[in-house]
């Protein structure tokens, strides 16, 4: 199959367009994707579409146009940008994916980092754990929070990593889960490429309530993965700092405030074949009409 055939449809300047496929996506319906202070985004063969959005200042988008379902918020106050009316709601794309704690170590441990505990795969570290300098490699797995997980400064790297914002047990609804705070430093991450997160870099239990305080991208992250948060949100803040990854896709609120989220949604699709062995539901990920 060709890279134009891959590609799928190039949204036009139409007032109804359909929904997908997803590269920077805001799928909640009591959310907002909010654009003010002058982020750049750059999406490569997918969309930017949001259940609602509220634009009031962007530096650079591509593409263009931004995809929009049920609100448009501030009148698209934005002279930079094109909006276009979706005829469907946002799809979820990783709308297969699940969270499973079954045999997972429980950690108490409050860890700040350098130190001598060492962080490791499948537990769930219920007290906060502080990245503050040094260089923290983790080994390849699936690593769980509960509580907040953050990099203030020095470089967090691994291979075959997925970071998963947990809950004690499995989520009823309602019960908040850990956020994540990049606020410095660097973070580099690869995702796995088999199991139920292949192509995953974080993923938020799907089941999850919002914890009302979103995620931050306020650093240089790097990730050979994508990023799923369903019921959370997540903001960018300092301009030159922000996020490369893959395919994002996030339920809460998104406010992009300042710097960069570069996504390339065509590498999650290659390395997942877009099949639903990823836990991504079967086709929806396809860059194929």
């Amino acid at each position: 199959m060709d890279a134009a055939a891959r590609a799928g449809k190039v949204l036009g300047n139409s007032t109804t367009a359909t929904a997908g496929p997803c590269g920077l996506c805001q799928i909640g319906p009591n959310n907002t994707l909010k654009l003010g202070g002058g982020p750049t985004i750059t999406v490569t063969n997918g969309a930017v579409q949001a259940h609602n959005l509220a634009p009031d200042g962007i530096n650079s988008v591509s593409p263009l146009p931004i995809g929009w379902f049920n609100q448009l918020q501030n009148g698209g106050n934005c002279s930079r940008c094109t909006y276009t009316k979706l005829a469907s709601a946002v799809p979820n794309p990783f709308a297969a994916v699940t969270v499973d704690y079954t045999g997972l170590v429980v950690d108490d441990s409050n860890i700040n980092l350098p130190g001598s505990i060492p962080l490791q795969p499948n537990r769930i570290y219920r007290q906060s754990v502080t990245i503050n300098s040094g260089t923290v490699t983790l080994a390849p797995g699936t690593y769980y929070f509960r509580n907040g997980f953050n990099v203030n400064g020095g470089t967090l790297q691994g291979t075959g990593v997925t970071l998963v914002l947990a809950c004690e047990a499995k989520c009823n609804g309602s019960s908040a889960i850990g956020n994540f705070n990049f606020n410095g430093g660097t973070v580099n991450l690869s995702a796995p490429t088999t199991g139920p997160y292949a192509g995953l870099s974080i993923v938020a239990d799907p089941t999850s309530g919002d914890p009302g305080v979103p995620s931050r991208f306020n650093a240089n992250v790097t990730l050979a993965g994508g990023v799923y948060l369903k019921n959370t949100g997540f903001e960018t803040g300092t301009s030159g700092r922000g996020l490369t990854s893959w395919t994002v896709v996030s339920g809460g609120q998104v406010n992009l405030n300042q710097g960069y989220v570069t996504i390339d949604n065509q590498a999650y699709h290659d390395a997942v074949g877009g099949s639903s062995s990823s836990g991504s539901a079967t086709g929806s990920i396809a860059l194929l009409d």
